[in-house]
């Protein structure tokens, strides 16, 4: 895949904050930085709740509220699909006539400029421009979630090539669909299909809402305690969820403390708490892997978390 590489020096979202963003997030960023104040809208969103997923052993996280299905000019994003690349093709054209830009959703290992060790999973990527033959590529999530790393990318890419690293050739487990579905923060539809895009219109018709207020838990305490359940019960699944909301907390009130505010040190205290605390919980649960539990590890890493949110609840 032939490919020039720019420089992202000068892209007004790189303000320290960009990097704590998952790969939905983070692209969405770069997208709604085009006409709004993207970073203010992501960071004002931010919240963590979870659902027991109906009839299933796991759980739903919901990452954003209000969701971030429905932009401020009224319009709403829903997933677009379908089995022919020229007709993806199509379609990702018409968002870019439209809005000079389009979300395009592929798999984490099959992109050229991810690690070779980097796991399959849902990504999306942002398509900014075109030209003869080439479009315009920008990935800004750069992180090393497990194993391998993902880099930042600008790049100019052959259509042709483009298109055919985004077919989606193996399915994604139910869970990781259900992230798809709950990218925006509310449960959108996700079409069937080998590729898969984002859609723009004023007329879609996207649910608002994420479920009954009643069927949701907001507690930073019960959802982290569950996840704690999770790791003894020696299952992972909800590790890189839990990834996502640190990140997007830490975002936040990176955000925060950019516009100033009287009670910094509290916030920089919580920031702190939540960077640190997929590291450990993430240690935590290799241990337990390896049929050495520390359980003292992650109870540890909770209680300093919630101890520097109610700090930080006290102070604001």
């Amino acid at each position: 895949m032939e490919r020039s590489v720019e420089s992202t020096a000068g892209n007004r979202t790189e303000w320290g904050g960009a990097g704590w963003l998952s790969c939905y997030t983070a692209n969405l960023l770069g997208y709604l930085e085009a006409e709004w104040d993207g970073v203010e809208l992501i960071a004002t969103s931010i919240r963590l709740a979870m659902r027991r997923e109906s009839g299933a052993g796991s759980f739903v996280f919901s990452h954003h509220h209000p969701p971030l299905s429905s932009l401020p000019d009224g319009t709403r994003m829903a997933y677009g699909a379908s089995c022919e690349s020229r007709e993806a093709r199509d379609e990702i054209e018409t968002e870019l006539r439209l809005w000079g830009r389009a979300l395009v959703v592929c798999d984490s290992a099959s992109l050229p400029w991810s690690g070779s060790l980097v796991a399959s999973g849902p990504h999306w990527v942002l398509v900014d421009g075109e030209a003869d033959e080439v479009w315009h590529v920008v990935d800004g999530f750069a992180a090393v979630p497990g194993e391998g790393a993902h880099a930042t990318i600008r790049e100019w890419i052959d259509v042709s090539a483009f298109i055919n690293a985004i077919e989606l050739r193996d399915r994604w487990t139910p869970h990781q669909e259900m992230r798809n579905a709950m990218a925006f923060g509310n449960q959108v539809h996700v079409p069937d299909g080998q590729y898969r895009w984002i859609r723009r219109r004023d007329d879609l018709h996207v649910a608002t809402e994420v479920g009954k207020a009643s069927d949701w838990i907001d507690d930073d305490a019960t959802i982290l305690a569950t996840v704690v359940e999770r790791i003894d019960s020696g299952q992972t699944d909800l590790l890189d969820d839990l990834w996502a909301a640190a990140g997007h907390r830490c975002f936040a009130y990176a955000w925060r403390l950019r516009r100033g505010t009287p009670y910094a040190h509290a916030l920089r205290s919580a920031l702190e708490s939540w960077r640190r605390l997929p590291v450990l919980l993430r240690l935590a649960s290799e241990s337990q892997r390896r049929g050495r539990p520390r359980r003292s590890l992650a109870e540890s890493a909770i209680a300093d978390t919630l101890g520097a949110e109610a700090l930080l609840a006290r102070s604001s």
